[in-house]
């Protein structure tokens, strides 16, 4: 995964490094979104291209001049590590295992669920 730093490099062996390599890479996988850093935005936040997130606008919409991916990460959420504070209405363990909390009817936010991990 890139780093989040001005400067990351992509060394050899496709690994990306804040610091200077001991040797250029040439295949470095893209920049995403780590799920568990998504900022707690009163709209949302979205995933944007370089693997920074965004708050969303006043509508729930990206402000992000093109979106991004997530990061690929443990498909399950850790009982007992939902969202602090708690959320108002519930919390549903979402795509990517990360904590969402429901809408104001207690539904789920996410597109997907993901299971709890054992």
């Amino acid at each position: 995964m890139r780093p989040d730093c001005a400067d990351a490099a992509c060394c050899a062996g496709g690994k990306w490094s804040c610091d200077k390599c001991d040797a250029p890479g040439e295949v470095c996988p893209p920049a995403c979104c780590n799920p568990a850093a998504k900022p707690p935005c009163f709209e949302g936040a979205s995933c944007c291209e370089g693997g920074a997130w965004a708050c969303n606008d006043d509508g729930g919409q990206s402000t992000c001049a093109a979106p991004g991916e997530l990061c690929q990460s443990e498909a399950c959420c850790v009982p007992g590590t939902e969202p602090d504070p708690p959320c108002v209405e519930g919390a549903s363990c979402c795509e990517g295992g990360v904590w969402e909390c429901n809408d104001d009817l207690g539904q789920p936010v996410c597109m997907e669920l993901a299971p709890l991990c054992e």
